[in-house]
């Protein structure tokens, strides 16, 4: 009777390793996917935004044309 004890304990073991493993992978595969849909919508191959473009560079010549080439990195 003990060795059929064993034996099932053994073989629930084996399934249970094997059931954590499934899950564990099933888990990382489905990370590694979401990732890779954060990436590509969100991060890759993005173009400026034109208006954005426009804006920081009329910003820019507002402050060359009130400040000059006045620069406040040597001060810090």
């Amino acid at each position: 009777m003990c060795a059929c004890l064993g034996t099932a304990l053994c073989c629930c073991a084996k399934i249970g390793v094997k059931l954590i493993c499934c899950i564990l992978f099933s888990g990382i595969g489905i990370l590694i996917v979401l990732g890779l849909i954060i990436y590509f919508a969100f991060f890759h191959n993005k173009k400026p935004d034109p208006a954005k473009l426009i804006e920081s560079a009329a910003a820019d010549a507002v402050q060359k044309q009130f400040f000059g080439n006045l620069s406040l990195d040597g001060l810090f």
